[in-house]
């Protein structure tokens, strides 16, 4: 009987037109059908497993029922005939690797299932330079759980092209006459696609983003009577109404009731309270025909003051810096940093320092970053000297700490007990202790009950770290700041990662992403092997395309693994990503 069973085949039903696939994703909520190909005598017994995690068992010897496992259970269906495993409201736990034992053995066949959410509908942000004369655009939409996705645009009536999350557009390009220019983006997964209302023209004085909470006037261009109807719509949504013929009212709709205002005779409409649901692209219709101009609306958070996460490597000849902070509903941010006095260069999140480099003293210096975005800027603390045999970095200034765990800051030695210790994070207060004030010691804010200083040697010990414990770290003795800082990480333990198969639609070319929700575990790398190699730091992404030379890799196995300073988690494998009987020729980008 394992002879004539070869296959296994899934068949994804969900909203999304998929054909029978080995490797398609299926839609979160959606169901998929696991079949193994027909056999001459029903098996006495069938085994699913998820990994190694049992998920439907059957056995004649010990009765005609069927055992579901977990949170299986419910919503999972085995025909005991066939051995067709059904499941239903897709979950994204359901990930992972399934296989079958027909008869107590295991089929060398698997099947990577792989759960996305459909793709959100995008909205375009965009944020212009001071002089407007260049502009970058985000196809911005959460697309937690509907990795991987594609970010296509299109300019106008041209056709998509997949180019990525920004397309940068300046004003004095001559191959387009882009000031009359409308802007869509289109976001993609395995299971859906979406695309944005369009934005444009760019370099348009509207055009420019609002900060949360903040105000906004939109003006229609003047006229010489004043309307007998005005209809303001965000995308196909009412936003105000105002028509001669029902009365002087205005009606104001959903959550813009209580913080909009129309003005009937000029068709300026004020929004106050701005929230991020009111981002996208407003029109007006006057005497019921709508005006051609429009106005792109982005709502963006004010960035907030972050912290310069260090991690320097093993020797300490080299350190990568971190400009660290919550950037949700700030994007898109540019990062920027300081060298000692010199000027702000705009580099990205990451900024590496070797202490070989022979061009800066950079023994001396001092690192400062800065984020910003199109209605704010704030600079973190600085830090340094990275090099300093006096600022040794040890696991309390320089090493992630782990979420939950606990670190003690230890200041150097001294002669004499101070008369007064201060703690600060940034410029809030954790810890305060003064003789002249008493033995007391006050521990401020939720730092109080899980904090304990040593009223002579100054050692603070934090326990219970939360993310919000992150940032740098300072002291004072006898109300002077010493120079010593200490910068705090806060990390989680990174999960299991699945790898995700997404292939072209001839099937010659497939991207395997190593995906899991890092948030809070970052900074994270992505380690690749193929088959019983070695480990190779690539990044999220690996591609592999189909060719009948160089390696035989239908044979491989290729699994990845998520680690950051302190975990590491390690994938399920997958294999013969192009089927049986195949080669496979293997390419690695970064992501």
């Amino acid at each position: 009987m394992p002879n004539q069973i070869k296959l296994l085949i899934l068949l994804c039903s969900t909203k999304a037109v998929f054909s029978i696939t080995e490797n398609g994703p299926c839609e979160l909520g959606g169901e998929v059908v696991l079949t193994p190909v027909s056999v001459t005598n029903p098996p006495s017994s069938i085994l699913w497993r998820l990994g190694q995690n049992k998920v439907a068992d059957f056995d004649m010897d010990f009765g005609t029922t069927v055992s579901y496992y977990g949170d299986f259970n419910g919503r999972t269906t085995l025909d005991k005939t066939t051995g067709e495993l059904i499941i239903t409201g897709l979950r994204k736990t359901d990930e992972g690797v399934y296989s079958v034992e027909f008869n107590s053995k295991r089929l060398e066949k698997t099947y990577t299932l792989s759960v996305l959410k459909p793709v959100p509908k995008p909205a375009i942000i965009v944020s212009c330079n001071d002089n407007k004369i260049s502009c970058t655009l985000t196809c911005d939409g959460d697309t937690a759980g509907a990795e991987p996705v594609t970010y296509w645009w299109k300019e106008g009536e041209r056709n998509l092209e997949e180019i990525g999350k920004l397309l940068t557009v300046s004003k004095s390009d001559s191959k387009l006459n882009q000031n009359r220019y409308k802007y869509t983006c289109k976001l993609k997964n395995g299971v859906s696609e979406k695309d944005s209302d369009p934005v444009g023209p760019l370099f348009d004085p509207n055009n420019v983003p609002c900060e949360l909470g903040g105000e906004v006037v939109l003006t229609p261009v003047s006229m010489t009577n004043p309307p007998s109807s005005i209809l303001w719509r965000l995308g196909q949504n009412m936003v105000a109404d105002f028509d001669t013929d029902f009365g002087p009212e205005v009606t104001y709709y959903g959550d813009f009731n209580g913080r909009t205002t129309l003005d009937t005779t000029t068709g300026e409409l004020t929004i106050t309270g701005l929230r991020k649901t009111d981002e996208g692209v407003y029109s007006v219709e006057f005497n019921s025909k709508r005006l051609e101009k429009t106005y792109t609306l982005s709502v963006l958070k004010p960035v907030p003051k972050q912290a310069i996460i260090v991690s320097c490597n093993d020797n300490n000849i080299s350190c990568t810096l971190t400009c660290d902070g919550d950037t949700a509903g700030a994007e898109p941010v540019t990062y920027w940093w300081k060298v000692g006095e010199g000027n702000w260069e705009e580099i990205g999140k990451l900024l590496t320092v070797a202490k070989s480099d022979s061009k800066l003293n950079q023994n001396g210096y001092k690192y400062t970053c800065k984020l910003k975005n199109g209605v704010s800027e704030k600079d973190s603390d600085p830090v340094g000297p990275l090099f300093d045999p006096k600022a040794v970095f040890s696991i309390i200034d320089n090493v992630p700490c782990e979420l939950g765990g606990e670190v003690v800051l230890t200041p150097v030695s001294m002669t004499n007990p101070p008369s007064s210790i201060l703690w600060r994070l940034g410029q809030i207060k954790v810890a305060d202790f003064d003789t002249d004030f008493g033995p007391e010691v006050t521990y401020y804010g939720d730092f109080n009950g899980r904090t304990t200083l040593d009223t002579t040697t100054g050692e603070l010990t934090i326990t219970g770290l939360r993310k919000t414990d992150e940032g740098v770290y300072s002291v004072e003795f006898n109300s002077k700041r010493l120079e010593k800082t200490y910068t705090l990480s806060v990390l989680k333990q990174v999960p299991k990662p699945a790898i995700i198969v997404s292939c072209n639609d001839n099937n010659i070319s497939c991207n395997l992403t190593c995906d899991g929700d890092t948030a809070g575990a970052e900074p994270v790398t992505y380690w690749w092997k193929e088959g019983e190699g070695n480990w190779e730091e690539i990044g999220k992404l690996l591609t592999v395309i189909k060719s009948d030379s160089k390696l035989n890799q239908n044979g491989y196995k290729y699994t990845c693994k998520l680690k950051n300073p302190f975990s590491e988690e390690v994938s399920y494998s997958v294999k013969d990503v192009f089927g049986p009987g195949e080669t496979l020729l293997t390419t690695k980008a970064k992501d």
